[in-house]
């Protein structure tokens, strides 16, 4: 039976253009294979609404800590989590270790059994849990931190957000994908694009359209691949 929500009840209130853009969405193809240079990241969201979906009078927040996600990013991910049912968790930029902490506390609400390794500069210095570790460690010689992949078992989210050395490490997870795991490499718009452009092994992995066009076109910061 279909879900009777806002966009199924209001959407000829749309524009046609926009509708018509939408409707594109609904009857898309899920996966996407084709360069990266090739994909459009032109969105509804306009600046304002870019610029301001963190917060204004304060940045979003789990638990009182700052999580530096969109409100967009933030009703992603627990779906993403939800779906995919990871084993493995892997996050490139720790920060203050709110978002993995964030990440273990739905793991932990949805009962999966899955373990996160949070890697930083510096180790994030939280109280300690079971499901969760923080790593020492640097992008720019990933291969040291994470040395042998086969040490983690799949499912995988492989969350980029250092900004460091991004096709590297982009490289070296998604030669040990499977099919069903995701990489998911965090603010995209500008030069990180950019750079990803060098990736020449790219085309192992699609772009799931799905998430990427869930609240409309490319309403996220991050760019969603998967192994299929």
């Amino acid at each position: 039976m279909p879900i009777d929500y806002y966009y199924t009840k209001y959407s000829t209130l749309l524009n046609e253009r926009s509708q018509r853009i939408l409707t594109n969405i609904v009857e898309q193809e899920r996966y996407a294979e084709r360069p990266i240079g090739e994909l459009s990241l032109r969105t509804f969201l306009s600046s304002d609404v870019l610029v301001t979906s963190q917060g204004v009078k304060d940045c979003m927040t789990w638990k009182g800590k700052p999580l530096y996600k969109s409100v967009y990013d933030f009703s992603l991910f627990p779906i993403m989590i939800w779906d995919i049912r990871p084993k493995t968790i892997i996050e490139i930029g720790s920060g203050e270790g709110n978002s993995a902490i964030w990440m273990d506390d739905l793991c932990k609400m949805y009962e999966i059994n899955c373990h996160i390794h949070s890697m930083d500069l510096r180790k994030a210095k939280v109280r300690k849990r079971k499901t969760l570790t923080f790593l020492e460690g640097n992008s720019n010689n990933i291969e040291k931190t994470f040395s042998d992949l086969s040490l983690y078992p799949h499912p995988w989210m492989v969350i980029e957000d250092a900004h460091v050395n991004v096709t590297n490490v982009v490289n070296w997870f998604s030669a040990g994908t499977l099919i069903g795991d995701y990489l998911i490499i965090e603010d995209v718009r500008g030069s990180k694009m950019d750079e990803l452009n060098k990736w020449k092994s790219q085309r192992t992995m699609m772009i799931d359209r799905h998430y990427m066009d869930y609240f409309g076109p490319n309403a996220t910061s991050c760019l969603i691949l998967t192994k299929r």
